[in-house]
């Protein structure tokens, strides 16, 4: 049974683990989407979900700068 975290809206548990929800900038400018998992909590996947979404926007804005 799959389920959601009420206290961070972005993990959900799948499988066994916690998981949250990924964006990759692809070079013709579209978003490939994806999730990863293997988390052992929902706070631990929430964390991951902050780096990677701050990661997605630092590249999103040096590709539309340059």
């Amino acid at each position: 049974m799959d389920k959601k975290s009420k206290k961070c809206p972005h993990a959900f548990y799948e499988r066994g683990s916690w998981y949250h929800r990924t964006k990759i900038l692809q070079e013709d400018y579209s978003v490939k989407y994806g999730k990863t998992g293997g988390f052992s909590s929902d706070v631990e996947a929430e964390e991951a979900y902050k780096q990677h979404i701050d990661e997605f926007n630092r590249r999103m804005n040096m590709r539309f700068i340059t």
